[in-house]
Parts: C-alpha cells; structure tokens; sequence
C-alpha cells in the first residue's frame, strides 16, 4: 500500500515539476512605459510595457493588449536579458527577448542588437 501512495507521489510530482507557474508576474517599474526607436524602418512601431501586459504597435493602428504569463531575468554578457511570455490575440503564448541597459536607458531585442529603443 505504501509503495502504491509513493509512486503516486512521486507521478504528481514529475507531471506538476514540468507545468509552468503564472502568478501574474509583475513588469520592473524602470520598464514600464512607451518604448520607440529613432530607426526608420520602425517609425511607426513601439512596445508599451504595463505592469501585467504588453502592447506591440505594429504599424497598421492594430495595438492589441496581451496579457503577461511570465517573465524571466538572467544576467548575459553584463547586462539584463529579459524574456516575457504572453498570450497574443489568439490565446498562443508566444515570447520577447531583450536586453536592458539601466545606465542608458535603452533596450535592444535579442535578435536586434543594433535597433536602440528607448523610453518616451
């Protein structure tokens, strides 16, 4: 019997340790905001950054409000690397990656180290 309730522990355990956590996790207060870049090619796109979600202006006047599921820091290469999970429009959970640089105010998207972004 035991053995029975330990294995059924130890099953609850494996599946829950893979679920992720959504505790509504909170945007740092230094993020929070409009950001633009003086980029040409994102003249009409921004990022806003509420305490609980994420704006994308992608160009087109469509700004749909996705919740924040999620948010990781790591350091990388001296600076803070965030990555924020949310839902997009059709409820899949999709993710950005940047980096923060507190001293200039500036975030650059992992994948865009070149475009600046800052702070309205």
């Amino acid at each position: 019997m035991i053995s029975k309730t330990i294995l059924l522990a130890v099953l609850t355990f494996i599946f829950c340790s893979g679920c992720r956590s959504y505790d509504n996790p909170n945007i740092p207060d230094e993020l929070v905001g409009v950001w633009v870049t003086s980029d040409a090619r994102y003249k009409d796109r921004f990022m806003e950054f509420k305490k609980d979600a994420l704006i994308i202006g992608i160009g087109n006047g469509d700004q749909p409000v996705q919740p924040i599921r999620d948010l990781k820091l790591v350091p990388q290469d001296g600076q803070d690397l965030y990555t924020i999970y949310y839902l997009d429009p059709e409820g899949e959970e999709e993710l950005i990656s940047f980096f923060y640089d507190s001293d200039g105010g500036v975030i650059t998207l992992k994948n865009q180290k070149k475009v600046a972004w800052k702070k309205q």
